[in-house]
């Protein structure tokens, strides 16, 4: 590429920031890049916990967003754009944890945000209600479901616009017999528990960026209530307890038994982008892969906390 100064050639040959041709740059706030390129993603919120006993609403599962992948993102949204990515630019990126499930005396936490860029999908909203007390489901990315003992009628969580679905609500009578509701899904809401016995999760959403379909942001079901109640309420097609799918915790999720409740599965990031383009660069702390499949790269990111990475 010849650089001139005004109509006298100066220079010729390719021209390098560092070790990266810039034959195709530009300039922008005086400052020379390298050539831009796309990148698509898949970004899932960390699940939120289940709340304790019988009577416990299922937890939310984390927001999902997504450029690829699927036929739609979460709450019924369309699928976003691919974003510009300008090589030797750090972008933040943060994996959330799924939310603690409730122990005996204390309540379950909400998942927690996943951050690629500008990019955040909200932690699932925790369940609400155990045998103690009578609650709703948190909000979230998708919302928990809500439960209790003793009687009383509660609702669901909200889900957030664009990644998932509300959480199923608590309708009791005055034994305080009744499940908890489900936790809402990125591809539906979760249903209400009641003396039947507890709502079923929201359905999660498949995806195959990584060239593989996998469900993530799936709702669990709710609590059964207390017998002569039904059963658990079922869980959300495609859930499953395996880490970085966002879904939320049944009350049973890894093995957490008939007293207990389930931790929210983590969440992650996913990015698909051209062969061509330098391997990532990331800041201590961070746990990620990078593969690649045909003309692109895929880097799967499945743990980092206030990290950053660069190409």
């Amino acid at each position: 590429m010849p650089i001139y100064k005004g109509a006298s050639e100066i220079a010729s040959g390719n021209f390098y920031k560092g070790s990266a041709n810039i034959e195709n740059g530009y300039k922008e706030n005086n400052s020379f890049y390298v050539n831009s390129f796309t990148l698509d993603f898949l970004v899932v919120g960390g699940g939120g916990g289940a709340n304790y006993n019988f009577y416990g609403g299922g937890g939310g599962a984390g927001g999902y967003r997504a450029s690829t992948g699927s036929s739609t993102s979460g709450g019924g949204a369309s699928l976003e754009n691919a974003i510009t990515i300008f090589p030797g630019t750090a972008y933040n990126i943060t994996v959330g944890v799924g939310g603690n499930g409730a122990g005996s005396t204390g309540f379950p936490t909400s998942g927690a945000n996943t951050i690629f860029s500008n990019i955040t999908s909200i932690g699932g909203g925790r369940g609400g209600g155990n045998n103690n007390t009578t609650e709703p489901g948190a909000s979230g990315g998708s919302g928990g479901g809500g439960g209790g003992e003793y009687g009383g009628n509660v609702g669901g969580g909200s889900g957030t616009t664009g990644q998932g679905y509300g959480g199923g609500g608590h309708v009791d009578d005055a034994a305080g017999n009744a499940g908890g509701g489900g936790g809402g899904g990125a591809g539906s809401s979760g249903t209400t528990g009641s003396n039947a016995g507890g709502g079923t999760g929201g359905s999660g959403i498949q995806n195959n960026i990584t060239g593989t379909l996998v469900y993530y942001s799936v709702g669990p079901g709710g609590g059964r209530g207390y017998p002569p109640a039904g059963g658990d309420g079922s869980d959300g097609a495609g859930w499953s307890y395996v880490a970085n799918t966002g879904n939320g915790a049944n009350r049973s999720a890894g093995g957490a038994g008939q007293y207990g409740s389930g931790n929210g599965l983590s969440g992650v990031i996913i990015l698909k982008y051209p062969a061509t383009a330098n391997d990532p660069v990331f800041t201590s702390g961070v746990t990620a892969t990078t593969t690649t499949s045909g003309n692109f790269k895929i880097t799967r990111i499945t743990a980092a906390s206030s990290d950053t990475i660069t190409f």
